[in-house]
């Protein structure tokens, strides 16, 4: 449902600056569809597994940020 509305918003956006129809190209096999669908999404996700997969890769080669802890006698203090 969010993917779905996503793209609808999507579709709206560059109607609106592009011209409408501008943003997606029918696909060969089947020049009736009037907008994508999730499969169409999945499909472009899927052709595009290796890059995804390498920002996957890169992003847990980041160094984590250290997380500040808060003591207890802080925690009083900010609720003051």
């Amino acid at each position: 449902m969010v993917a779905m509305t996503l793209l609808r918003l999507m579709q709206f956006r560059l109607d609106a600056a592009w011209g409408e129809g501008s943003y997606w190209l029918k696909p060969e096999w089947n020049r009736r569809k009037q907008h994508p669908s999730i499969l169409d999404l999945r499909r472009l996700f899927w052709h595009h597994r290796a890059r995804f997969s390498k920002l996957l890769l890169r992003l847990e080669e980041i160094e984590k940020v250290p997380q500040v802890t808060i003591h207890a006698f802080q925690r009083a203090d900010l609720a003051a």
